[in-house]
């Protein structure tokens, strides 16, 4: 859909959008993460320059194309953050971490797309929901834009794996999911250490990666929190102090309607 979107904006003069947004994902997909993380704005330039001559070029023949690519990417990611969450809900157990650490991606990469445009946008152009502006440097916004084209290159590539009848590669997902938080987090809490991906083992990057899906289910459903927990794999009072370190209430609710009406009769007492 977002090929689509860019044939759109640049109208038939882009040679083929398709085989330059697979050239794109396939150059930075073959780097190792800590370096994709890092250096994923450089490859996107080049591949810019090489098409165009100059990002100045491209800015010029195609003056709305990166706004509305931006918007349309926002988006996109909200519809499939809440498809995600509701199907998570709903798929066999067996299947649901993966999904989980997809969604994780969607939500690292629109984090990291938030703090972009709080980076460029003004005062009076601050929306409700918005982040106040940012004073951010250029190896900031540098180093952002590597985090969201490297964490959007990992979408789209297990995206086109499940189009294909192919498994998600869970252990790539959950890789990206932290190597996406850590860049977000030296540009936002610079004096705040991240754990050490590599050091890690791959059972560990997917339970703190599964952890972060799980919030987001939270954040988009209406489940309690033993439900969120369930989902998580942490226990109810691990999940509590999950939600409170992101700043979210927690709902105690009963999960199914069978819950809701177990309990003690009210009307008839």
């Amino acid at each position: 859909m977002l090929v689509q979107r860019l044939q759109q904006a640049t109208s038939a003069t882009f040679d083929d959008p398709e085989q330059f947004i697979e050239g794109i994902i396939e150059e930075l997909l073959e780097l190792p993460p800590e370096q994709r993380f890092e250096d994923g704005a450089d490859v996107l330039k080049e591949h810019f320059v090489e098409e165009f001559g100059s990002l100045d070029a491209f800015d010029v023949q195609f003056p709305v194309a990166s706004a509305i690519l931006f918007t349309f990417l926002e988006q996109l990611l909200n519809q499939w953050a809440a498809k995600i969450a509701r199907k998570a809900l709903e798929v066999d157990p067996r299947h649901r971490n993966a999904l989980l650490l997809v969604l994780a991606v969607v939500d690292v990469l629109q984090d990291v797309m938030e703090v972009i445009q709080a980076g460029i946008q003004s005062d009076d152009t601050t929306g409700e929901d918005s982040l106040p502006p940012l004073e951010l440097n250029e190896q900031e916004k540098y180093q952002l834009g590597s985090v969201a084209i490297a964490s959007y290159a990992r979408l789209y590539r297990e995206i086109k794996r499940d189009q294909n009848g192919k498994r998600l590669s869970r252990d790539a997902l959950a890789t990206d999911v932290l190597y996406g938080e850590s860049g977000l987090t030296e540009v936002l809490h610079p004096n705040v250490e991240y754990p050490a991906i590599e050091e890690l083992s791959s059972e560990e990057r997917a339970r703190l990666a599964i952890r972060r899906g799980a919030l987001r289910v939270y954040k988009e459903s209406d489940i309690s929190v033993g439900r969120g927990a369930e989902l998580a794999r942490m226990t109810q009072e691990q999940f509590v102090n999950l939600l409170e370190q992101n700043d979210v209430r927690p709902n105690y609710g009963p999960d199914t309607v069978e819950e809701l009406h177990s309990g003690p009769d009210l009307m008839n007492e």
